[in-house]
């Protein structure tokens, strides 16, 4: 299997992967390469893809309330021009937050805050997805919460079998993964 290189948006989400990942794919060749911020990821890739041949790249990038499929096709035009059509784009819809809000029981246990856990049976948070500026919104909830330390601590904790997070985005990238892997 070829490695796979992700190339993210920000150190957290390098963490968040690399601490979760291991537990998932125990034989997972890859490397997270973080960027300060969507700009940066952005004029990085065309140069990444073109230098390295071997790797499969997938990009991770948020969706910080754009339009996805625009900016997922924007993302895989740049693949596409740097020679790399075989590149995955991934949009995390709408931040890293999101995924870790997918799984509120996970939160609650880690944070000890039962409230999370209430706040996800309304029917208007169902959906981590949706909720614009998860970051804003988990602190709400859990104002000891720190990005860094925060992206370990639910790495070392998130289930396993993906298809308990309710985040359809975390469902997408990590189905990308074990589909690449299998």
């Amino acid at each position: 299997m070829r490695p796979l290189v992700f190339l993210v948006e920000e150190p957290s989400m390098q963490v968040f992967l690399e601490t979760y990942l291991p537990r998932c794919f125990q034989n997972l060749d890859f490397r997270c390469i973080p960027h300060e911020g969507k700009k940066d990821l952005e004029k990085s890739i065309p140069r990444k893809l073109k230098v390295w041949n071997e790797p499969l790249f997938i990009i991770a990038r948020d969706n910080d309330g754009s339009d996805c499929v625009t900016l997922k096709q924007r993302l895989a035009n740049l693949c596409k021009d740097a020679g790399r059509p075989d590149s995955k784009v991934r949009i995390v819809c709408q931040a890293l937050e999101s995924w870790y809000l997918g799984v509120p029981d996970i939160i609650a246990e880690e944070y000890q805050c039962e409230r999370i856990t209430t706040i996800f049976r309304k029917p208007k948070y169902k959906d981590p997805d949706t909720i614009r500026e998860p970051d804003k919104f988990l602190c709400r909830f859990v104002p000891e919460f720190r990005k860094m330390e925060g992206a370990e601590r639910m790495g070392k904790k998130m289930p396993v079998d993906f298809t308990k997070n309710s985040s359809h985005s975390f469902q997408v990238f990590m189905k990308t993964i074990g589909d690449i892997q299998n």
